[in-house]
């Protein structure tokens, strides 16, 4: 390598260095023993939770929500769609709100006794036990709803019953047992009297295995709220397509068989209830119907009552052969009479039967005749908050928020339902006065007809009326019970419930590889931010902005090699190392920046901070000179740490004495042939209580001058130039400095000044080297292979 000695009169432009992904590279190689450590731990503890997170299993099921014209149930209504009274149809959002309420689990969990969950523990894993794996059943027989806990039971070959932890809302409860317990006796208990039995599945697992019948188990009592609320925290309802009117409905748990049952339990429930509250509309129509036929019966009775006491007074004939040839042409205005008549009867007695029940919460007839689609619609709507509003209530009470909200929409809807029916009886009369002015001005031209056959007339219609609604009423009557009797249940099931064999979670794969990239992702993140944060010089790359020479880089050394870890002498004569071989470039760089024509330079090592290495530089480059037969002095310039005087034991004797005065020739101070026969040490000596001033007392260049007749180089480990005046006086004998800087320790953000200092002239042809770089340094831009040096390491 040929050092870099171009100069520059220019100011030297310093720029922030990026942290480049080969630079990322490499600080991540070094490390590899961490991230190895950082993945097996991760994998380790994904392995761990995989061996202890409980399976869990997905079913679903699909149910189609028909409509009400699909629905038999759904007659009460449409029986009397020929009198315009239409039909409510279902919503499904409706229906899918209702298979999550609260009220329609807690009775799947009291049908399938949910309240009372069985584990057991296999591996660090626990297991749930249902149906087949359930070898025993625990009754409770006195613990309220309201109130859950816990136990351990351990059963053993004897069949003898071992209780133990109880916890009864969520505290420890101490139980003694002084005898083992059996099944089927009354225990009495912290959870109250319990009785434990067996099922018929009890042993069949050991026995298939061949273990003995032993078994420990917990078993767990949750309030009625609790497992309703953790039921429905399992349980997801959605639709399965816009387009479909159809119910996605999915369950997970620890137990297949548990989520298949209690999706089935699920839908069976709300068909239940969806036909209990259809038949209440039924009913009240059934009702309504029968109140109507009986006053109609009495009506009819008054009706032919007058008309027989009228002819018998009167002695009026059969009027009917008469009165139709007369009344020929009012025939269709009779009819059209007629049906409107009847249409405002209804309404009056539908209107009546409202007020009557203004404050109770009855369902409202709908069979009324009324002609208003709209009313029809109202009426439905009433009935259905009337249904839920009543359900409500007698599942909680007249308080509850709901069931007061519901009342109010209710009274909201009846007082709509009285304002259409004023209004429709107001447009049928208007009606039925068009036509009576009608029918008068025709019975003017009549003025032949007989008042009585006027008076006849008119009856006889009112009787012909309430006979045509008795018959319409009859048949209406016989169609609702028949929809009584053959109501089919309001879902399709299109999918029973299933899924796969395989659990749901945990993941295996999808935990190993998170697991594998977090173990990846903190280790090497971590060397990201120390990396991006670091602001030391981390290798040759920082240093481009100098305009100071470049005399070589020195790898760090690996310091378990030496049992001397702080006075290490790694440059030895054949050794061909990675050290070696950067202290020997930094040796052929330095001989080209001596003098030849100087008799021995003096070269000085300093730094701007404690810890750069100065010493160690010192020594082991004087060693390589000396290896190649150059005669080598090093002068430990640093009296008050003595570091290189350390390689030599720290004599007593050294250059502080000889400054003094009190050793009056140098070559008396000065340790030979210690580290190799080449190379000579002049320690610092004992050290004085005014370096300073025994360095400024003249003796310095005289002995200096002395010493540089016997050596070919001379070295001078100083100590660093900031803290002290030292450097400054030294540099008036020598004649070269070498500038040593430690990657990782010295400041990106002193370059500039350290630039400074080269551009200063303070000291005599200054270089820089540095030291302790990772990973062998990088010599010319061409890596240097660490294993290719390696043969005498």
């Amino acid at each position: 390598m040929e050092a870099n000695f171009e100069q520059s009169s220019k100011p030297t432009k310093f720029s922030e260095q990026k942290l480049t992904p080969k630079e990322l590279y490499q600080a991540i190689l070094k490390q590899w023993k961490w991230i190895a450590l950082s993945l097996a731990a991760c994998l380790g503890l994904a392995i761990l939770y995989l061996a202890w997170k409980p399976y869990s299993y997905t079913r679903e099921a699909q149910v189609e929500i028909k409509d009400e014209e699909d629905s038999g149930a759904s007659s009460a209504l449409a029986m009397f769609s020929d009198l315009g009274i239409g039909q409510a149809t279902n919503n499904l959002y409706n229906e899918m709100a209702y298979f999550e309420s609260p009220d329609l689990m807690e009775k799947v969990v009291e049908r399938l006794g949910l309240q009372t969950n069985y584990n057991m523990r296999v591996g660090l894993r626990s297991k749930v036990l249902y149906g087949s794996s359930l070898p025993v059943t625990v009754t409770f027989e006195s613990l309220p709803s309201n109130i859950g806990g816990r136990f351990k039971m351990n059963i053993n070959e004897k069949e003898e019953i071992y209780l133990s932890k109880f916890r009864v809302k969520d505290e420890n409860v101490d139980f003694s047992q002084s005898k083992p317990f059996h099944f089927g006796e009354t225990i009495v208990t912290p959870l109250g009297k319990i009785k434990i039995e067996k099922t018929p599945f009890y042993g069949k697992d050991k026995e298939a295995l061949g273990e003995p019948v032993e078994y420990k188990i917990g078993v767990g009592r949750s309030s009625m709220k609790g497992a309703v609320d953790a039921w429905l925290a399992k349980l997801s309802v959605n639709e399965l397509r816009k387009e479909a009117s159809v119910v996605d409905l999915s369950v997970i748990d620890g137990s297949p068989r548990r989520a298949e049952d209690v999706l089935n339990a699920l839908i069976q429930i709300y068909n239940e209830e969806w036909i209990i509250n259809k038949n209440e509309i039924a009913l009240a129509s059934s009702d309504f119907i029968d109140n109507r036929l009986e006053s109609l019966v009495k009506e009819l009775g008054e009706v032919d009552a007058n008309i027989s006491d009228y002819k018998s007074e009167n002695q009026i004939p059969d009027l009917l052969t008469s009165a139709t040839i007369n009344l020929n042409e009012e025939q269709n205005s009779r009819k059209e009479l007629l049906e409107l008549t009847n249409q405002l009867q209804m309404a009056k007695y539908l209107k009546d039967y409202i007020e009557q029940n203004a404050n109770d919460s009855r369902l409202l007839p709908v069979n009324s005749g009324i002609q208003s689609p709209m009313l029809e619609s109202q009426i439905a709507t009433f009935n259905s908050l009337v249904v839920r509003r009543n359900s409500l209530a007698s599942n909680s009470s007249e308080e509850n928020p709901v069931v007061v909200d519901l009342s109010a929409q209710i009274e909201d809807s009846r007082n709509a339902i009285i304002y259409s029916v004023e209004n429709q009886i107001k447009l049928l009369s208007s009606s039925i006065a068009n036509i009576n002015k009608e029918k008068l001005a025709f019975e003017k031209n009549l003025s032949a007809n007989p008042e009585q056959a006027r008076f006849l007339l008119s009856v006889e219609r009112q009787q012909k009326v309430k006979e045509n609604l008795y018959l319409y009423l009859l048949q209406k009557k016989e169609e609702n019970q028949l929809n009584q009797a053959f109501t089919p249940y309001n879902t399709r099931i299109i999918s029973r419930p299933n899924g796969d064999t395989d659990p749901t979670s945990p993941k295996p794969l999808t935990i190993l590889a998170m697991a594998f990239i977090l173990g990846l992702a903190l280790p090497i993140g971590t060397i990201y931010i120390k990396e991006v944060s670091n602001t030391k010089v981390r290798d040759k790359n920082d240093l481009k902005g100098l305009s100071m020479p470049f005399l070589g880089e020195i790898p760090k050394v690996n310091s378990r090699k030496f049992d001397d870890k702080e006075h290490m002498v790694v440059v030895n004569p054949g050794n061909r190392n990675i050290v070696n071989e950067a202290f020997r470039v930094v040796r052929t760089n330095l001989n080209f920046m001596l003098d030849e024509d100087n008799k021995c330079p003096v070269v000085m090592v300093t730094s701007f901070n404690p810890g750069s290495g100065k010493s160690f530089v010192t020594v082991n480059l004087a060693m390589s000179l000396a290896i190649r037969g150059k005669r080598v002095l090093v002068i430990d310039g640093d009296m008050r740490r003595n570091s290189s005087s350390a390689y030599v034991g720290n004599p007593d004797t050294g250059l502080a004495q000889c400054l003094s005065g009190k050793v009056k020739n140098v070559e008396d101070a000065i340790v030979r042939g210690n580290l190799h026969e080449n190379f000579d040490m002049l320690p610092g000596g004992k050290t004085p209580p005014n370096p300073t001033e025994l360095l400024e007392n003249g003796r310095l260049a005289s002995i200096i001058e002395e010493l540089r007749n016997n050596y070919d180089v001379i070295f001078i480990d100083n100590a660093p130039i900031q803290m002290i005046a030292d450097g400054r006086i030294f540099s008036t004998v020598c004649t070269n400095t070498i500038f040593v800087i430690r990657a990782g320790l010295f400041e990106r953000g002193l370059l500039p000044e350290l630039d400074n200092v080269y551009r200063s002239k303070e000291y005599s042809n200054m270089s820089l080297l540095l030291n302790g770089t990772e990973g062998g340094g990088s010599y010319g831009g061409y890596g240097m292979n660490k294993s290719y040096y390696a043969q005498n390491d």
